[in-house]
């Protein structure tokens, strides 16, 4: 049997471009249940400005099952989302064939998804988001451009050295070319 060939960085840019058109049908999704039903007035009491309460629904509603599609897709047998699948790319442990643990893939998907939540909770401690004109201070624009930084660190590494992300090093992850 033969090694796997490691997944280019542009082909990962790819899958993952795919996957965020699933995403944001879900956002989609969520907003037209929200405003068709009368959980809209419910949401609207959850999103009043108070990040104590918009904050981790959002988490709970947005964040989290994003996060447990990767993590669940890149734990069953096809070891991959529906972008990683698209692009015939498949996530393995490094070195080693078979499949990740379901502990390793949500591990990976969670730090892969840090610096959106980063940008989610720099948001809702902007004073006046989302209802009325926010007003960013500077600790604010510091943790927006923190979470730039973060993600851009993450797609820079897909195109230097061993082509690995820190989630896929923490998760000892590789993303490989299916055959």
């Amino acid at each position: 049997m033969h090694p796997a060939t490691p997944a280019t960085g542009w082909r990962r840019v790819a899958a993952y471009l795919v996957d965020y058109l699933a995403i944001a049908a879900y956002v989609a999704l969520l907003t037209g249940a929200s405003v068709a039903s009368s959980a809209g007035q419910r949401l609207d009491f959850a999103l009043s400005g108070n990040p104590a309460l918009g904050q981790p629904f959002v988490f709970v509603a947005l964040t989290l099952p994003v996060i447990l599609y990767f993590a669940v897709s890149e734990a069953l047998p096809w070891q991959g989302t529906l972008g990683k699948r698209a692009l015939k790319l498949r996530v393995a442990p490094h070195g080693a064939g078979g499949r990740l643990s379901f502990r390793r893939t949500l591990l990976r998907a969670a730090l892969k998804f840090t610096p959106w939540e980063l940008a989610h909770t720099v948001l809702w401690h902007v004073e006046g988001w989302p209802l009325e004109s926010p007003q960013p201070t500077t600790v604010h624009w510091l943790g927006f451009a923190l979470s730039l930084l973060w993600a851009g660190w993450y797609l820079a590494s897909l195109f230097v050295g061993s082509q690995r992300t820190i989630y896929d090093r923490a998760a000892a992850s590789v993303v490989v070319r299916s055959s």
